[in-house]
């Protein structure tokens, strides 16, 4: 690798988060379907935390498909074997 994950997380202004525990996130989901949370490196007081999440966009407000979408078509002409 060229650099840590870390800085290449900084550098794309993208956020990781570690020492969570993902079988109970995904007993949660499984459990009670999609949920809304709010992760920040700037936030730290709970209070805080749980009014940005009130002004955030609900989940149904949100089209998913277009946030992740391409805006460019590609086309694939050569498989992979």
């Amino acid at each position: 690798a060229k650099e840590s994950l870390q800085d290449y997380l900084e550098k794309h202004g993208k956020i990781g988060i570690y020492e969570l525990d993902t079988r109970y996130l995904v007993k949660m989901i499984r459990n009670n379907g999609n949920l809304r949370a709010v992760i920040s490196t700037e936030i730290s007081n709970k209070e805080d935390l749980k009014i940005a999440l009130e002004k955030s966009a609900k989940i149904d407000e949100v089209n998913f498909v277009k946030e992740v979408s391409t805006k460019k078509n590609y086309s694939h002409k050569q498989g992979v074997w």
